[in-house]
C-alpha cells in the first residue's frame, strides 16, 4: 500500500526529475535527503525551509483538491533537505525567470546538488559505493553546520573571491554573491 508520504516523494522527483538527468537517475540521493532534516542556523535561513515546505500545499492542491488541510496535515513535520533544495531552487527561478515554475528551477536544484558535492551519487554509483549514505550525510552535516571553509565549498554557493566568510551569510546573501560572481549561470548571453 502506497503512503501519502511515499506518494508526496514521487511528486516531488518527478517535479524535479531526478530520474532523468543527462540518463542518469537519483532516486537513492533523493529519498537520502528526503530523510534528512533541514534546519537553518543564521537569521532568515529558515525562510528557506518554509519554502520547502509549501511545496506540500502545492502537492495538495494539486493532487488532492479541496482536501488541502487533511494532506497538509498528514505531511507535517520538519522540512527536509530535499524539500528547502526544491522550494529555494523554484524560489531562485522566480527572481530570476518572474515564475517558480519555470524550467530553470531544475537546474538551480541540480547546480546546488553539484556544489555540495553530491553530483557523483547516481544510483548506479550510489549502488558501488561502500556507506554512501553515510558519505551523503557527512556532506549535508558540513553544509547544516556551516564546517565548510570561508569560501563555501562544501556549502551551496562555493565562491572564488568572496568578500566575507560564507559561513557568516544567510543563504539568501550566499546566492546574490555567488550570482555576482557567476553571471553566466543566470544572464542571457
Amino acid at each position: 500500500m502506497r503512503t501519502l508520504k511515499n506518494e508526496y516523494f514521487g511528486w516531488l522527483c518527478d517535479l524535479v526529475g531526478v530520474d532523468n538527468r543527462r540518463g542518469q537517475s537519483y532516486w537513492l540521493l533523493a529519498d537520502r535527503l528526503f530523510r534528512k532534516e533541514f534546519y537553518g542556523l543564521l537569521g532568515n535561513d529558515e525562510d528557506r525551509g518554509s519554502e520547502g515546505k509549501y511545496l506540500r500545499f502545492i502537492f495538495a492542491k494539486e493532487v488532492y483538491p479541496g482536501h488541502e488541510a487533511e494532506v497538509i496535515d498528514e505531511l507535517e513535520g520538519a522540512c527536509s533537505v530535499f524539500e528547502m533544495l526544491i522550494g529555494f531552487s523554484r524560489r531562485i527561478a522566480d527572481w530570476l525567470c518572474g515564475s517558480p515554475d519555470d524550467p530553470e528551477f531544475k537546474k538551480w536544484f541540480f547546480q546546488m546538488i553539484r556544489n555540495l558535492g553530491l553530483e557523483e551519487f547516481t544510483d548506479s554509483c550510489y549502488m558501488g559505493i561502500d556507506n554512501p549514505n553515510e558519505e551523503v550525510n557527512r556532506r549535508l552535516d558540513i553544509f547544516l553546520e556551516r564546517s565548510y571553509d570561508r569560501y563555501g565549498n562544501g556549502g551551496l554557493f562555493p565562491l572564488k573571491n568572496p568578500d566575507r566568510d560564507q559561513r557568516k551569510e544567510e543563504l539568501w546573501y550566499q546566492l546574490n554573491h555567488y550570482l555576482r560572481e557567476n553571471p553566466d549561470l543566470w544572464m542571457d548571453n
